[in-house]
């Protein structure tokens, strides 16, 4: 049972409130009678005054007395019976005036709010909300009522109906002092609550649909924060390893900024587009993390995506030159320079040609090293490549050389590591023609030469301990014997060979080499006389050794000549510029001019010859006919560190 008064639970057979002293009967009765005292107390209390005015004196009428004793007699009486009015009247205003104060409104709103707060107070839920309905239902005004209700709502996870009735009390209690900003509180941590409560069990769109519905109803920055976080969280769930979707946790980002604009939200946008991109990085699909990197730079205009472009560029380029690709490698720097206005990007390509001439050098193309490294220099203009160019050309030096028509090698030298030639081989259409092996001892000298015909051992020469023919081995077409042939050596008085004498199997088969000097001890002339001291032919040469001219003879007539110019290159190497054949009456009855095109090392790469006669000579020579056109591949070997 509980007060009528004030709704405090009584205790079992209290006769009055412990708490407000209000009697138990009393407002029991007048609660019980409350809608009969209503109506009837007024009524009852205007008969009770007539029935006494007009009973009084029809009493004292009654009660008279005859005799002066009975006067005083009745007067006393009067006196009691008016008492009796009073009090009756007394107690008939009393009745109304209690009657009204226990059925008002204000009454019955403190009657049920103190009983919510006593159910409240038991976990009486239910009848703590019927309380407060009722007292709403007499005063809408009540702050605490929509604060209370709220909690419960909340309590029992009924997140709409607490929005609801703080929704009503904002419209309703807005006039009171204070009210408008409880209500607005209460409403906030509302949202947050019901929030958390479906991001907890997972359900991340009601919660956000939920706080964005919040933040535009109250105009609140913390829903508006909360929603942001909430959008953070969902993207997180996605972006963590367990339960990676990159595409999806863009999704919620993108929609998280364009509702809240929360920088947060953006940062991490950007982020997983990095994320993704380096996880395509680890796969080396470039194009892909190029595509992630782009998008996102596009997307959220961060610029270290924009970085991160150039860097895909550089890993990218790295990696098609390890794969051999140089080329590629050098395109994608200057595409990726371009695209991202990163210069530094430019700056690895003289790095991609070092390592495209280093690859070159272990693959013994040091033709292909210089060839890269000169396009190097063209494109860059970086001293290094300089440097490395000039180092490999110092340190190079002739291997092989093999000359072509076009298609068929026309001719193959090879020298040894002291620069000396060890064989020089002609081939007429792919096939030996003529040619020549010779073995050099440790100091250079020539110990044995080998000469071919056709293909066929022809001749095998050995020499002495200064590089000086001393035999010679002639073999026929069977590979038998043909005759011998040995030296003799004359030498002159500063101890160079004069004369060398070939005796063989007869003496038509003696031939006497004569050699000239100048001052200097160069050799300026060679003369070759026959079996019987005449004259055969004549060699001139210049101080750099090279033949100026070739005289033939027939006794001691000039049967022609032939003289020769030449160029010398870059590498310090002289080729045949031209040659004119003379008659012996020293018109011209033959001509050649060579012209030359040269590769990155000053060694000739093509040359081209042209022939012609005494018709059509000018000293330019340049009417002559297209002889042949031959090309040279030079191979070197490296005599570096």
């Amino acid at each position: 049972m509980f007060c009528g008064n004030c709704g405090t639970k009584l205790k079992e057979g209290a006769a009055f409130c412990q708490n407000c002293g209000t009697p138990v009967m009393q407002v029991e009765q007048v609660k019980a009678d409350e809608p009969k005292a209503a109506e009837a107390v007024p009524e009852q209390a205007k008969a009770d005054e007539a029935k006494a005015a007009e009973a009084v004196p029809e009493q004292a009428k009654a009660d008279e007395p005859k005799t002066a004793p009975k006067e005083k007699q009745k007067g006393n009486k009067g006196a009691v019976i008016a008492l009796v009015v009073l009090l009756l009247l007394v107690l008939a205003a009393g009745g109304v005036a209690g009657g009204l104060y226990f059925t008002s409104s204000g009454y019955k709103v403190k009657k049920n709010m103190k009983l919510a707060q006593q159910c409240f107070g038991e976990e009486e839920y239910e009848d703590a909300l019927a309380y407060y309905e009722e007292a709403l239902d007499l005063d809408e005004t009540l702050t605490e009522a929509y604060i209370h209700s709220a909690e419960i709502y909340v309590m029992q996870e009924e997140f709409q109906a607490a929005l609801d009735i703080l929704a009503k009390g904002r419209s309703e209690a807005s006039g009171e002092e204070g009210a408008e900003e409880l209500l607005t509180g209460q409403l906030v941590e509302v949202y947050k609550k019901a929030a958390d409560y479906y991001v907890d069990n997972g359900e991340y769109g009601r919660a956000c649909e939920l706080l964005q519905k919040g933040a535009e109803e109250t105009g609140e920055q913390e829903l508006a924060n909360r929603l942001a976080d909430v959008y953070l969280a969902e993207a997180n769930l996605y972006l963590s390893e367990g339960n990676l979707n990159y595409v999806r946790a863009r999704e919620i980002l993108k929609r998280g900024l364009q509702a809240t604009g929360n920088s947060e939200l953006g940062r991490l946008l950007a982020d997983s587009y990095q994320r993704e991109a380096d996880q395509y990085l680890d796969q080396e699909s470039y194009y892909q993390a190029l595509q992630l990197l782009e998008e996102g730079a596009d997307e959220t205009g961060d610029a270290s995506l924009e970085a991160g472009k150039a860097e895909v560029y550089e890993k990218w380029a790295y990696h098609s030159s390890a794969q051999g690709d140089y080329q590629e490698a050098l395109r994608l720097l200057d595409e990726g320079a371009e695209a991202t206005g990163e210069a530094a990007l430019t700056e690895k390509k003289p790095g991609i040609y070092t390592q495209w001439a280093e690859d070159c050098k272990e693959a013994g193309d040091y033709t292909g090293a210089l060839e890269v490294l000169e396009e190097g220099i063209s494109v860059t203009k970086d001293a290094s490549l300089t440097e490395q160019r000039n180092h490999l050309k110092e340190n190079l030096q002739m291997a092989k050389v093999t000359v072509y028509d076009g298609i068929w090698v026309v001719q193959e030298i090879e020298y040894d590591e002291a620069g000396n030639v060890t064989k020089s081989f002609s081939y007429s259409y792919g096939s030996l023609d003529d040619g020549y092996e010779t073995e050099y001892d440790a100091a250079g000298n020539k110990q044995k030469e080998i000469q071919y015909e056709s293909g066929l051992l022809s001749c095998i020469t050995t020499y002495d301990e200064n590089g000086n023919p001393k035999d010679e081995t002639w073999y026929d077409l069977y590979g038998d014997v043909s005759y011998y042939e040995t030296t003799s050596l004359e030498y002159n008085e500063a101890g160079d060979v004069e004369w060398i004498i070939w005796s063989g199997d007869d003496e038509y088969a003696t031939i006497k080499i004569q050699k000239l000097y100048d001052e200097n001890g160069n050799l300026k002339a060679v003369y070759r006389y026959g079996w019987d001291d005449s004259l055969l032919a004549g060699y001139e040469y210049l101080q750099n050794g090279q033949i100026s001219k070739i005289t033939s003879y027939n006794g001691d007539q000039v049967l022609q000549q032939t003289e020769y110019t030449y160029i010398e290159t870059e590498s310090g190497e002289f080729w045949l510029a031209s040659a004119i054949t003379y008659d012996s009456d020293e018109t011209i009855d033959f001509w050649e001019k060579y012209d030359y095109e040269y590769d990155d090392m000053g060694n000739v790469a093509s040359e081209t010859a042209y022939y012609g006669y005494e018709s059509n000579y000018d000293e330019t020579m340049s009417s002559g006919y297209l002889d042949y056109q031959w090309i040279y591949e030079y191979e070197y070997r490296y005599m570096g560190e």
